[in-house]
């Protein structure tokens, strides 16, 4: 199966955007062709009812024949669409959510959300509904393909005349939480511009011309704020220090196999919480019991214990922040507010690694800290974004978007767009 992935990707790694659509059909079918070979193998895995791996060491399981060939299957789906074959496409959507089977169990969330997408293109919006309702009732499905769910299912429902429905009340409460972000307009001139290039505005006060999130940094530091364009680095920093010796713990049989790992092989796997659930569960309790000083004390020690050697680990970036700004950021923090962050990785490292705002600003002496989304004229916030700005205001989290329109006015603030 391994090698029939690979087969696969290196049919497929041609295509770009210049490939002619007759070269790209010829290659796709051909594709096709090679991945439906995997089914067998699949049915015959999940006849057996996985649930587990042989050697007694549960992420394994990601190795096994079947797992491999849940991962085709979810490529074949993709090349089905491609082609304009939704109905096959479906009914391999429907395999893979048949049953919650172990080691397939991360990234249900895309799968429902294309099966909703195919269904709905397929004129059948009744079956596209009720499914998006089975989604929300699947614990497997991680948050910010929740809100995606959400959002598809209130268009649903309006089109089908549908009553208002508690279980997709979330999409009103995310809507009114987005008209209550604060956000920044700030007018200024672009003085460069070009495709595939970062657009340049001209700084009023300095006179330079800079990239929208340094025009951002700027106007913050004229209010008193300090502050880094780190985008998703501030939060995976904190992430990997609160949680460094869970990390690491190499008690977990088979994560660790060289000393030189930056993070346990099962970081991006359904089983990295399920091995870790006692110790997981505590540190959480730990941060939410004593909300001012148990992640700075984590901290400090963890930071104190590796700088000096920027011992690696995965998402920590060490000349991010110096020691002392480091632990000025984390006491704008609280420990339910760092907690409510923390459980979205746990939930899932990768789905959850994109969307947080570009820029993190802070003021010691007044303990206050603010994530910035940075939007030049013309960008729109991406699901992932509106996901982390939800769920950072539903925990207390200051957040701001900042705007940049063309214009000579003067810069402005308001709340909401």
């Amino acid at each position: 199966m391994l090698k029939l992935h690979h087969d696969i990707n290196s049919i497929l790694s041609p295509i770009n955007g210049s490939t002619p659509p007759e070269v790209r059909t010829e290659i796709e079918l051909h594709a096709i062709e090679l991945a439906v070979t995997c089914i067998p193998v699949f049915k015959a895995w999940v006849s057996d009812v996985p649930e587990g791996h042989i050697s007694g060491i549960p992420w394994l399981t990601s190795f096994t024949a079947g797992k491999v060939a849940a991962s085709i299957l979810r490529h074949l789906a993709t090349l089905y669409i491609k082609q304009g074959i939704d109905d096959k496409a479906c009914e391999i959507f429907q395999w893979l959510l048949d049953r919650k089977l172990v080691g397939v169990r991360r990234g249900r969330g895309d799968v429902y959300d294309t099966y909703m997408k195919a269904l709905i293109r397929m004129g059948k919006h009744e079956e596209a509904y009720a499914l998006g309702c089975d989604a929300l009732r699947d614990a497997s499905v991680e948050f910010g393909r929740r809100r995606e769910i959400e959002n598809r299912l209130v268009k649903l429902g309006k089109k089908l005349d549908k009553k208002k429905d508690d279980r997709i009340y979330a999409v009103e409460t995310c809507a009114n939480t987005m008209k209550k972000i604060y956000t920044r307009i700030v007018f200024a001139e672009k003085t460069f511009s070009a495709t595939g290039r970062k657009a340049l505005y001209r700084d009023a006060v300095t006179n330079e011309d800079v990239i929208v999130e340094q025009l951002a940094l700027n106007e913050f530091d004229r209010m008193g704020f300090k502050g880094v364009h780190a985008e998703n680095s501030v939060v995976t920093t904190l992430f990997g220090l609160l949680f460094w010796d869970i990390l690491f713990d190499d008690s977990v049989p088979g994560v660790f196999t060289t000393p030189f790992q930056d993070a346990p092989m099962d970081l991006y796997t359904e089983f990295f919480y399920q091995a870790r659930k006692e110790k997981i569960d505590t540190r959480l309790s730990e941060l939410a019991a004593n909300p001012e000083t148990a992640h700075l004390e984590i901290i400090s020690r963890i930071d104190q214990e590796h700088r000096i050697t920027s011992t690696q680990c995965r998402g920590v970036y060490w000349d991010l922040f110096s020691r002392q700004d480091l632990l000025d950021v984390a006491s704008c923090f609280n420990g339910n507010q760092l907690a409510c962050i923390c459980d979205a990785f746990i939930q899932s490292y990768g789905a959850h690694s994109g969307g947080v705002p570009d820029l993190c600003v802070w003021k010691v002496d007044t303990r206050e800290v603010k994530l910035v989304e940075v939007k030049g004229e013309g960008d729109h916030l991406s699901h992932s974004q509106v996901m982390w700005l939800d769920l950072m205001t539903s925990c207390g989290i200051s957040v701001e978007l900042f705007k940049v329109q063309l214009s000579n006015k003067k810069a402005k603030s308001h709340c909401g767009e």
